[in-house]
């Protein structure tokens, strides 16, 4: 089977992001996940264009529309 990289790590983002009830600036995502700031930051932004992710100025990243959908409660 083969792997992505980059959706592994997106989704390890996504799950990060919904087990906390604020939002995490890319500082703290980098942190708990161990993926590098620039590639958190990347695929945040990437993630908010698609709705998956949601930019809150000065705060950082909460789930977005579309990642509570899919999100289990």
């Amino acid at each position: 089977m083969s792997h992505v990289q980059s959706v592994s790590k997106a989704a390890c983002v996504l799950r990060t992001l919904a087990g906390t009830q604020r939002p995490l600036s890319v500082r703290e995502l980098a942190g708990r996940t161990g993926i590098p700031r620039s590639t958190v930051h990347a695929l945040c932004a990437t993630m908010c264009r698609e709705g998956l992710v949601e930019a809150t100025p000065g705060e950082g990243y909460r789930l977005g529309t579309l990642g509570r959908r899919l999100t289990p409660r």
